[in-house]
């Protein structure tokens, strides 16, 4: 039971790395934009929204997401004490497996934000020389969205699937101390 517990800690520091990175990465970035000069035309508007209002939601999301790793990690911490099997971690890694499809879901909708925004989308993709049409952008983008996201929606199932097999460990751990 602690190897098991022992191992979501080490994974969970091990995810911590990325978000922090880029806070502080985007928290860099928001600084810098503020000291731009306030006199702007309206593609400079769009980029000191890509310079500060991204990188701020940006941040946002990762917080969400670090907020959520370091519930996992007082789980984990809560589990070596309590055991895997108890029905608050049950409750607990449902959370968190919802937590990851919203935070995913929501950097979806930040990824189609952010190319939406961009001054230069529509000659953004070019392909054999050519711009292609809006369709073309469209299921770009939704493609490139979806590709950045597919390990949080896996990981955020796979939390169900440990929700689900606690939940059998619970019940068979309660069948055997009746037995007894």
């Amino acid at each position: 039971m602690n190897k098991s517990a022992h191992y979501l800690r080490i994974a969970t520091f091990f995810l911590l790395i990325v978000p922090t990175f880029k806070i502080i990465f985007n928290l860099k970035k928001i600084v810098s934009s503020l000291w731009l000069n306030t006199a702007q035309t309206r593609t400079e508007e769009l980029s000191n929204m890509d310079a500060f209002v991204l990188p701020m939601i940006e941040v946002g999301l990762h917080f969400y997401l670090v907020l959520i790793l370091v519930g996992v990690l007082r789980t984990a911490q809560e589990a070596e004490k309590n055991g895997l099997f108890s029905p608050s971690n049950i409750k607990r890694f449902k959370k968190f497996g919802k937590a990851l499809l919203v935070f995913a879901l929501l950097s979806f909708c930040f990824v189609l934000m952010s190319d939406w925004t961009d001054p230069n989308y529509p000659e953004s993709i070019v392909y054999e020389g050519k711009v292609q049409s809006m369709s073309y952008h469209l299921g770009y983008t939704v493609g490139r969205g979806l590709s950045k996201q597919t390990t949080t929606i896996i990981l955020g199932l796979l939390f169900f699937v440990l929700a689900e097999l606690a939940e059998d460990g619970h019940r068979l751990k309660k069948e055997n101390d009746l037995t007894i």
